[in-house]
């Protein structure tokens, strides 16, 4: 079986990652970490921009914009910030949170609408200019939430197992109960926006057939929680990561894993696809930002 390189990214994070994504021209990297610290990556170059007042506290995931002109943030100060990657600056800070924000995702692609959830039970939508709707429907706190590409539906899963749809009006369309132990990731297809992911606290990664409300296939392959999935942009690929360290990569056709990538010594926190599916980041609690080509 192929056997993928890797690079750890230089001058990395102090403390255990959180959170990484890439832009759409794959010529940023982030990394967002439990040392309130966001480093990027411009491409070809090991000395990282590093941010270090965003948050008040650490920042839990990272997600850069359609147009990659700007980043968000979510902290576990209960803010949202969004980020301007050529000045520098920040350019809205998002309160109204009543607890931890632990996921955050652009909705759509007019750059202007964000997804959010955390520990307050609670799924919200955003603009740049302040907070749009509470989205109701779970009954303990969240880990993740993900937009359609479309930006017409938004998936997230709680604790309880929970696995929830809503469209972008806020509407619930259908709650199922999947996973032993809680469901620890959500992630949507980039390539359709009928298809997404859920990992669970029993190991299992679940395929969900959005349109049909149900689950198509589940895939085993970790031991303890899956806490990270991203789907490769031309949707052949499904990388999750978990709390054994391990990555799997996944072959979405065949439905069998191709490979498990062996590096992190600690729980596999974040994992994101180049826009050209060329490349892999991955961060973890072991504080490392791993890159792996493939």
């Amino acid at each position: 079986m192929e056997k993928y390189s890797y690079q750890v990214l230089p001058n990395g994070q102090a403390n255990a990652v959180y959170g990484v994504d890439i832009s759409p021209a794959d010529d940023m990297i982030a990394s967002v970490s439990l040392s309130h610290a966001m480093k990027i990556w411009d491409k070809d170059s090991d000395e990282p921009r590093e941010y270090r007042d965003l948050h008040a506290d650490g920042i839990a995931d990272v997600c850069f914009s359609p147009d990659g002109k700007l980043i968000a943030t979510a902290g576990l100060d209960r803010l949202i910030k969004v980020f301007d990657t050529s000045s520098g600056t920040i350019v809205t800070t998002l309160s109204g949170s009543g607890n931890f924000v632990m996921s955050v995702s652009f909705m759509g692609d007019d750059n202007k609408k964000l997804v959010s959830t955390g520990f307050d039970n609670m799924v919200r939508t955003w603009t740049l200019d302040g907070p749009v709707a509470q989205l109701a429907g779970m009954t303990n706190y969240s880990y993740g939430v993900d937009c359609s590409a479309d930006g017409l539906w938004i998936v997230s899963g709680s604790v309880a197992s929970e696995v929830t749809v809503w469209n972008s009006d806020g509407e619930k369309t259908y709650q199922q109960t999947e996973h032993e132990k809680g469901v620890h990731s959500v992630a949507f297809a980039k390539h359709s926006n009928d298809k997404f992911a859920s990992g669970g606290g029993d190991g299992v990664v679940s395929l969900w057939n959005r349109e049909a409300g149900e689950v198509a296939n589940r895939l085993r392959g970790h031991k303890g929680y899956v806490r990270a999935l991203a789907f490769s942009h031309d949707g052949k690929m499904l990388a999750s990561g978990g709390q054994d360290g391990a990555i799997c990569l996944w072959d979405l056709e065949k439905l069998e894993k191709l490979q498990t990538l062996s590096l992190h010594t600690n729980t596999v926190y974040s994992l994101a696809f180049s826009h050209d599916d060329s490349f892999l980041i991955s961060g973890s609690f072991d504080r490392r930002t791993v890159k792996w080509q493939l």
